[in-house]
């Protein structure tokens, strides 16, 4: 039954002829196809998208939802881009039929694809540069004998491959001194997230939710993980500290979100979401909060990518509130010395309360349409009381209140 579900959500993820699309394909506007790849909007993502002929194709877009282009051109279903550490190439693997999968590498503007593994009959999936840039991971699954998962390395000429180590599991991401590598393993009916050394050694479980988990990825400052799980009933975004404790759901919808994955400086998450009836791409705090789209398209955008930054700056902790708590509404913040505990909303309040970053014990109130801000925000305090004053969100970092 395991390998059965994970075969199901990889045909999913990558499978175009499963979704509905349209003859028009892309349908974001064409004066955003003029605008620079530049990073406006907090950075660039790489991101795999279906197109009219039914197949998978690598696109990047700003992280504001302009400058969209696609890369690749290759036949099959292009799925899984990774960025190299420098930004100058992207791995993926190729779809080329439910028996055979395969990694690729090409330069960052879709030129020059290479071809890394070849061996048929074995989905060749998930693949991460090492953080040095000379070596890639990657998960190895065997649909003729009993989807079995192994993870497996190699250079980034395609050399020197072999298997790590005798762990079965899924879904690879390197610590970002190389030292460490995260997956995901089944334990009886559920699939967790485990750590293990780089060399496959030493592997050590850090949930036990007991549901089916996804998409395991380190913050960069290596404190958070971030990952998909089905534990409230459909797929939502978590975060957790990097022991296993403190698990946080990010995301609270109806439908699907998934495939996380973490700004070069910490500070925000790209993710997947099918709120709007198909897969599109957004991005939210790290804390869950102004959760925005970023791709619009007749389609299906999956599995983003951020790209590295040239210097790759350490995580700064972000300004935003985590979630404490099974109750929507029921927050904590914490500084050095203060920790306040915040009170859900007054009854029939279809709000969501978060703490000022500059005043603790005071919140900012915003309406919520589909799990995305808007205005206009009002000021509370922490037991609910006051209101009434309309607030703006000036930049995307601090909450200040008009005058």
């Amino acid at each position: 039954m395991n390998s059965f579900k994970a075969k199901l959500i990889y045909m999913l993820v990558c499978t175009p002829a499963l979704w509905i699309g349209t003859a028009n394909g892309w349908a974001g506007c064409p004066s955003d196809r003029n605008i620079p790849l530049d990073g406006r909007g907090g950075g660039i993502l790489a991101y795999s998208v279906t197109s009219q002929a039914v197949t998978n194709q690598i696109h990047v877009v700003n992280a504001d939802g302009s400058g969209e282009r696609q890369l690749s051109q290759v036949s099959g279903r292009a799925c899984g881009p990774d960025w190299s550490p420098n930004g100058s190439r992207i791995v993926f693997y190729n779809h080329f039929n439910d028996q055979t999968w395969s990694l690729f590498m090409m330069n960052a503007d879709g030129s020059d694809v290479r071809r890394l593994t070849h061996l048929p009959e074995v989905w060749d999936a998930c693949p991460r540069w090492s953080p040095d840039g000379t070596r890639i991971l990657f998960c190895r699954t065997y649909p003729r004998r009993e989807f079995r998962e192994e993870i497996w390395i190699m250079n980034v000429d395609g050399g020197d491959m072999h298997r790590l180590g005798n762990v079965a599991g899924n879904g690879p991401y390197w610590s970002k001194d190389g030292k460490k590598i995260l997956f995901t393993s089944w334990v009886g009916s559920a699939n967790e997230v485990f750590e293990m050394n780089a060399d496959g050694s030493n592997p050590r479980q850090l949930t036990r939710m007991g549901s089916e988990i996804y998409w395991p990825k380190w913050s960069p400052d290596e404190t958070k993980i971030a990952f998909q799980s089905n534990k409230d009933g459909d797929d939502e975004v978590y975060v957790m500290n990097s022991d296993g404790t403190a698990i946080t759901q990010l995301t609270r919808n109806a439908a699907a979100d998934s495939t996380p994955d973490w700004s070069p400086d910490g500070t925000m998450l790209a993710f997947v979401s099918k709120r709007d009836g198909h897969h599109e791409l957004y991005i939210m705090d790290a804390g869950g909060f102004h959760q925005r789209r970023v791709t619009t398209t007749t389609l299906h955008a999956i599995q983003p990518d951020w790209k590295p930054t040239a210097t790759d700056p350490p995580s700064r902790p972000s300004r935003f509130p985590e979630r404490t708590g099974p109750l929507p509404g029921h927050y904590l913040r914490s500084t050095p010395a203060v920790t306040t505990s915040v009170a859900p909303p007054p009854p029939g309040c279809s709000c969501l309360p978060i703490v000022s970053p500059g005043r603790i014990g005071t919140l900012f109130v915003s309406q919520r349409f589909h799990g995305v801000r808007s205005r206009p925000l009002q000021q509370l305090e922490c037991d609910g009381s006051g209101g009434g004053q309309e607030c703006d969100r000036r930049d995307e970092d601090e909450h200040t209140c008009a005058k």
